[in-house]
Order: structure tokens, then sequence, then C-alpha cells
């Protein structure tokens, strides 16, 4: 017993005199056994070697991206378009000659009417105005004793004195009235129309066609609304049925 208490005794000295050195000892192998592992790592990182993969617990059967692969974007797989190598006529273009030199024609040859704005000339030769066209204020009527508008242009003269077409037109219209007396009406357009009033006769008929200054009847006292006047035409103008000033369309020469 005295032995063995010995042997535990000198162990026990022997321990503590050299315990920093077994600790000094496990400190360095830890230290190398660090370096071989760190070494060996590296070592199969370069080698490409995969380390062991841990369990998949994946269910969902999706691809899991290992270490080392190498990852690229999908190609796009979506077929393109045939490029058309159909070949195209060559593109003609020929030498247009300068027409410089030429007149130019017109856009439309066919098309030769010229519009030509209407002059009235007086239906009469010698001008003398008895009565003028006035619709925005009253003048006395003798005849009628009474003050009123006048919707025309009053001529006096000489009974039988010739009246005259004012312009360019077909007659369309011969009759008598009660105040007017006996009337004539020339068309010059669509919308333009010309009234002969108070006249003793007429040498034209309807549908003749008459120029400007052609004698289409004579003056007269047929026109009982102004009989005081005496011999007398009165001249009228009508845009599409409507009664206008007849100065609006004649020269003032004429007047």
């Amino acid at each position: 017993m005295d032995k063995k208490r010995i042997s535990n005794v000198k162990a026990k000295e022997f321990f503590k005199k050299n315990i920093y050195y077994f600790i000094i000892a496990l400190c360095l192998a830890s230290v190398i056994t660090m370096i071989t592992l760190t070494c060996v790592n590296q070592q199969n990182i370069k080698n490409n070697i995969e380390p062991v993969a841990p369990v998949n617990n994946n269910t969902d059967n999706t691809d899991v991206v290992k270490p080392g692969d190498n990852i690229t974007d999908p190609v796009d797989q979506t077929p393109t378009d045939p490029v058309d190598q159909t070949p195209t006529d060559p593109v003609d273009n020929p030498t247009i000659p300068s027409d410089s030199g030429k007149p130019s024609k017109p856009s439309n040859p066919g098309d030769t009417t010229t519009v030509v704005p209407i002059v009235f000339a007086a239906p009469v030769g010698s001008v003398n105005i008895l009565k003028d066209y006035t619709m925005d204020s009253l003048v006395w009527n003798s005849t009628l004793k009474q003050y009123q508008v006048n919707d025309n242009i009053i001529f006096g003269g000489e009974e039988g004195t010739n009246v005259l077409a004012a312009a360019d037109g077909e007659v369309i219209a011969i009759s008598y009235d009660v105040l007017k007396g006996n009337q004539l009406s020339i068309r010059h357009n669509e919308k333009l129309v010309s009234v002969y009033a108070s006249l003793k006769d007429t040498s034209v008929v309807v549908g003749d066609i008459v120029s400007k200054g052609d004698v289409i009847g004579t003056m007269g006292n047929t026109a009982t609304d102004e009989y005081i006047l005496g011999a007398q035409v009165q001249f009228s103008a009508f845009e599409e049925g409507n009664t206008i000033d007849p100065n609006l369309y004649l020269t003032i020469g004429s007047k």
C-alpha cells in the first residue's frame, strides 16, 4: 500500500511539474490539425472534389444547385421567323425630263367656264329717275295719297320709249297686274331675276334669249299705283325670290 501511495504521489508531482508542457502540446496538436484540414479543403476545392452533400429534404423535385456547377442563363429557344430571302425587283428610277419650257396645262382642261359678275345697264337709253328704291323709309305716293316704301326704281320718259334688257338672260314671264300693269321678267342666272313693269307693250315672248341692251318692249303708263307720274318703267330685281335693291347691280354711269 505504501508503494502504491508513493507512486501516486510521484505521478501527481510529475503532472504538476509538466502540466504546462501537456497544454502546449495539445495546443500545437490542435493548430496542426486545423492547418491540415484547411489545406485539404483548399486542395479539394481546386480539384473540384465535392464535399459530402447533406441529406436532401427537398420533396418538390426541384433541382439543387451544387457547388462547382457552371450556372448559365437559359438560352431562349423560341424559333425566330426566317428572313425573307425573296429577291426584290429592282426599283425603276427613270429620269423625268423637265417640263419647265412648256406651258402648264389647266387642272381640268374641259372646264373653260368663267364666272363673270353681272352688271346691270339702265333699262332705258336716257336715264330719268322719278323715284328711287327705298325700303328703309317712307316716301309720298301722289297717286295713292299715302306714304309707303318703294321696292323698285321708276324711270320716266315719253310713252313708247324703248325699254332695254338690263343684262343677258332668258324671258321667263310676261303678265299683267292691276297695280303694276304689263310686266316682263328675265332670269339672268339661277338666283337673279329682273322685272320691268308699266310697259305699253312687249317685243319678245317667253323663252326668248336676250342680250344686254336688246329692246324688250316700250314704256307706258299701265301701272295704276303710280299713274300720276306718267309714262314710266318700274325696274325691280329679285334674288331667290326676295326683293333686292337694283342699285346693287347697276353701274354708277348708268344712273
